[in-house]
């Protein structure tokens, strides 16, 4: 049966079906184009997502020890091993945000200057120089082979190894957090999580009192249920939602935007050889599941220390070290890419959706 890897939800919305109202009510809180989907395969949504295999949530945690600076060069030998196994540079796509300037550093530090040169080719638009422009100029450009990211869609033949920085933001926290201590202060994120609590924040989103209790209850119930780690706080409820809800959707979302003469490029054998992202083994996820009190430190612009302390000691930029915040960076590669509707388990992809086609009645969201 055909079924859905991910969506623009605002394609799904049917205002006639309470549950489908309900469930599409996340959307006033999260970006509309993303799709969630549970890699613990326990909630249903109302509409036929499939996790996809390479998702499912890590559980064997005990005896895990390895430190986040360990897990990025553990996966930089793995890639550069994949590249020489078969003969392809590695496309790495660099927006000067801490993800991808992290990745690219690890690159850095484990290979010689000319292999450097010869097998990571750094992909980058003006807007990467903005971003970080020291590193930039101390960096990429004497020590780099350049392409510019917006031949994107022309990298889909197998002539090099994609490589996105994906997943860091899922390891690390949520951009909801952001917003939860603009209204509450730091000090909330790290009290425990009640229902009255989530339920007031969802409500200030614009979330109805009903759309609000279904959604918390659903997480709720996961979480005691089906979670492999503690989580009690509030910054771990909002995490967990990111982290297990919002993981599949951030790995395809790179390569769905790709122009439609490339889609015939996109099957299995692509996605599982050619596609890849940093931050997205099993290795990471168990390293975030861990180590909570690796995450944040003191404010928001202490989120993702860990990522940014490995950064410091390599480029010793005490300012980007100390006032660079989490943004977006993934417009600033690929501001100019059309969506479809959906991309399916059959490595299809659909323009316009037939919504009543991947209707799934029997979800989480009927009461």
């Amino acid at each position: 049966m055909e079924k859905l890897l991910i969506s623009k939800c605002n394609a799904l919305f049917d205002d006639t079906r309470i549950d489908t109202v309900l469930w599409g009510e996340i959307y006033k809180l999260i970006n509309l184009n993303v799709s969630l989907v549970d890699r613990c395969e326990k909630m249903e949504m109302p509409y036929r997502f499939e996790s996809y295999s390479k998702f499912k949530m890590p559980t064997d945690l005990v005896g895990f020890d390895l430190t986040y600076e360990q897990c990025c060069e553990k996966r930089a030998w793995e890639l550069v091993e994949l590249s020489r196994i078969f003969n392809k540079p590695i496309a790495l796509f660099y927006s000067g945000g801490i993800d991808s300037t992290l990745m690219l550093i690890t690159f850095m530090k484990i290979l010689s200057s000319q292999e450097l040169r010869d097998r990571i080719l750094v992909c980058m638009s003006p807007l990467s120089i903005y971003e970080n422009s020291r590193f930039y100029f101390d960096h990429v450009l004497k020590k780099c082979t350049i392409k510019s990211s917006h031949l994107f869609s022309s990298m889909l033949d197998q002539s090099v190894i994609i490589l996105g920085g994906e997943h860091n933001d899922q390891l690390f926290g949520s951009d909801i957090l952001a917003q939860v201590i603009n209204r509450y202060g730091y000090d909330s994120i790290h009290k425990p999580y009640t229902k009255d609590f989530i339920i007031q924040f969802l409500c200030y989103r614009g979330l109805s009192i009903a759309a609000a209790e279904i959604w918390f209850d659903n997480i709720d119930h996961h979480i005691k249920n089906y979670a492999p780690c503690e989580i009690s706080t509030v910054f771990d409820f909002f995490w967990w939602l990111n982290f297990c809800f919002k993981w599949q959707c951030v790995y395809f979302r790179m390569l769905v935007r790709i122009d439609v003469v490339s889609r015939n490029n996109i099957d299995e054998n692509f996605v599982n050889n050619y596609y890849h992202h940093f931050y997205s083994t099993d290795y990471f996820q168990k390293w975030s599941m861990c180590n909570p009190q690796e995450k944040i430190r003191d404010s928001w612009k202490g989120y993702k220390i860990g990522a940014k302390e490995i950064i410091f000691k390599f480029d010793k930029n005490e300012n980007y070290f100390k006032h660079k915040t989490k943004r977006g960076s993934l417009s600033s590669l690929f501001r100019q890419m059309s969506l479809p509707d959906a991309f399916t388990n059959q490595y299809r992809f659909i323009d316009q959706i037939d919504k009543t086609e991947f209707y799934n009645p029997n979800n989480s969201f009927t009461r």
